[in-house]
């Protein structure tokens, strides 16, 4: 039936108009007037809740210039305060009054915007091994029996600008005013303002493996990035990683001046308290270090994987893993009363840290108290430490998650777990609450349980976080039994001497799948690019080179969210992954996924997975072989395009 407007209807519409656009300009002049009268009681910038509806409530609204200095609460802050918060600030935490905006976010609590939603997205082939039935470690049956083709949804990778003069006059500033980065003098002496006039800070820093979190509180995405020094220049005599962290806004765009107030602890007392950080900047982890000796040594966290975790007060923060060079008293050897000295074993260990949460000095990392650093604030740091076994002299690639379930439980995440090895499934345990000088942690699970502490942990390792497929879409729950949980994630093998360089890493699609008590990887994929540009590790135009590896790594999952609603008569569900990697140790990559988590649920036997199938090393076998064919195809190309 057509509706037909005639010029007694047309006329009536045209007043009814008039009469509900002039309402509007009355609400809009008097919700004027509220502000200007709020702004005459000292409140420069009213919290959201008072703009919301008249300014975009995103972070990004609020950063316009350069010399805007951003101060932002959570949006959970005591909402007798908000009225208040820049008073708060000037008084609690000594703030500058310069260019000054504060406010509560109380933006969307998703990173989902319609920039990723409306994005350009092309198809992407992986081909993955699916635990529909057992192949007795016969390869010759991977691809007929147990191999499945996906296709994904996938944006074109995008790279994150950044300018490493900016990043090297933030150290020089910190080295001058912060204690912890101060004692690190020793690395650098005068090279820092001599590479800065020169134009060359380029030439001596490399900036990659970015990882990152949505922190729903403030609306904003946090990443920490890996900052690795070589004073002569080139990578491979690099002596030193930092931790670089920094803020962007819902549309990936970075937030510079911008401090964060977050609810921590006192450092001395413990006691619950607010503090604010600045961004961007260096995070003063703490590790062990001597710049007197730098042969055959690298000091500072490698290999950083962030993921959330809810701490024991209910609130979701950052928690970083890593490995780093310490050292420790020899528990053989006593103190030489004569000499006064300790005997120290080195190590490079396993360890979290929390990037809010602050310690006063670093006997954990150094072996012993030193007075130069004990009034030195750091980030809380703590040793993963597995207590059935004699301390390892190299511990790393640890693939880390959370569990949904035990947080439904407990009520917070009262441990993390890792995959400690692929092959021959093992996951490990560890503490994150009622911790005292270390994490404790033992095996959660052992496929094997004679196979040596110490064996090697094969090709298949480290990776992102895993997510909690329950956590995404809780009515998942409803397809599978009450003690199942099921992860995704991008694990990466290291492949040598398969065709290109000296070896080759890649992504791997896997789903880690627990019932009960044990664990199996229900699906995994062979090497895939998601179309990535892969450039060289000491020349970025050079491809395949004899002794450098190929490295395409995957750092950290961002964000998977789920968008719901309604298509006609029938509700749709959508989901994106914001992933990022990182090519030739050198250049950070985001790319967007959509989808995923449909194909994986409608394509592959999750949600029909059998008892009986998975609990061998199949498709490690399969992916590793495959793998490898990979190699050595993109190796043939590679020379190819050379001749």
């Amino acid at each position: 039936m057509k509706i037909l407007f005639g010029p007694k209807t047309t006329r009536k519409a045209l007043l009814v108009l008039v009469l509900l656009f002039t309402l509007i300009g009355l609400v809009w002049t008097s919700n004027k007037a509220a502000a200007v009268h709020s702004s005459i009681n000292k409140i420069k910038y009213p919290s959201l809740e008072k703009i919301k509806g008249f300014y975009n409530d995103k972070i990004s609204a609020f950063h316009k210039k350069p010399n805007d200095h951003l101060v932002v609460y959570p949006r959970s802050f005591s909402s007798e305060v908000k009225e208040k918060l820049e008073d708060h600030y000037n008084t609690y935490l000594a703030g500058t009054t310069e260019n000054l905006k504060v406010l509560s976010y109380n933006g969307p609590k998703s990173p989902l915007t319609n920039k990723i939603r409306d994005n350009k997205y092309h198809k992407h082939q992986i081909s993955l091994y699916d635990s529909v039935k057992n192949i007795e470690g016969d390869i010759e049956k991977c691809q007929p029996d147990i191999n499945k083709k996906i296709n994904v949804d996938v944006t074109d990778s995008n790279t994150f600008g950044f300018s490493f003069e900016k990043i090297v006059r933030k150290l020089v500033q910190q080295l001058k005013d912060d204690p912890s980065i101060k004692e690190l003098k020793g690395f650098f002496e005068d090279d820092l303002e001599k590479h800065l006039q020169e134009g060359t800070a380029g030439d001596h820093w490399f900036k990659f493996a970015g990882t990152s979190v949505w922190l729903e509180q403030y609306g904003v995405h946090f990443m920490i990035s890996r900052m690795m020094y070589s004073p002569p220049g080139p990578k491979k005599h690099s002596v030193l990683s930092l931790l670089y962290g920094q803020v962007y806004d819902e549309d990936w765009n970075e937030l510079e001046n911008i401090e964060l107030v977050i609810p921590s602890s006192n450092s001395l007392t413990n006691d619950k308290s607010f503090r604010s950080i600045n961004f961007p900047s260096f995070l003063p982890i703490p590790f062990y270090h001597d710049s007197n000796y730098r042969l055959k040594r690298f000091y500072g966290p490698e290999d950083a994987r962030m993921l959330l975790v809810k701490n024991e007060n209910g609130i979701e923060e950052p928690l970083i893993v890593f490995n780093a060079y310490h050292r420790k008293s020899s528990d053989e050897t006593k103190i030489d009363e004569a000499s006064s000295s300790i005997k120290f074993e080195y190590y490079r260990s396993m360890f979290i840290g929390w990037p809010f949460q602050f310690q006063l000095g670093k006997e954990n990392v150094d072996g012993t108290q030193n007075p130069k650093h004990s009034n030195n604030e750091y980030t809380k740091l703590i040793e993963l430490r597995n207590i059935e076994h004699p301390r390892l002299k190299v511990q790393k690639n640890w693939t880390p998650f959370i569990s949904n379930k035990a947080r439904q439980v407990h009520g917070y995440d009262k441990n993390i777990y890792f995959v400690y090895r692929w092959q021959s499934l093992e996951i490990m345990k560890c503490q994150l609450s009622d911790i005292s000088d270390i994490s404790k942690c033992t095996f959660e699970y052992k496929r094997v349980d004679d196979l040596p502490f110490d064996a090697k942990v094969g090709d298949l390792r480290g990776g992102t976080e895993l997510i909690s497929i329950n956590n995404i879409f809780p009515s998942l729950d409803n397809h599978f039994k009450s003690d199942t949980e099921v992860w995704v994630g991008f694990s990466r093998a290291h492949i040598k001497n398969c065709g290109c360089g000296s070896s080759m890493y890649r992504p791997n699609l896997v789903v880690l799948y627990k019932e009960g008590r044990k664990y199996k990887i229900s699906q995994l994929s062979e090497f895939f690019s998601l179309d990535v540009k892969v450039t060289g590790w000491s020349d970025p135009k050079k491809i395949c080179q004899p002794r450098e590896p190929d490295a395409l790594i995957p750092n950290g999952i961002s964000s998977w969210d789920v968008n719901s609603h309604m298509s006609g008569l029938e509700q749709v569900h959508e989901d994106y992954i914001t992933l990022t990697l990182s090519a030739g140790d050198a250049v950070d990559h985001k790319v967007h996924i959509k989808n995923l988590l449909k194909v994986i649920l409608g394509q592959t036997s999750l949600l029909s997975s059998k008892e009986e199938y998975g609990y061998n090393d199949d498709l490690v076998s399969c992916s590793i072989k495959y793998s490898k064919d990979y190699c050595a195809a993109y190796g043939k190309e590679m020379i190819k395009e050379k001749t």
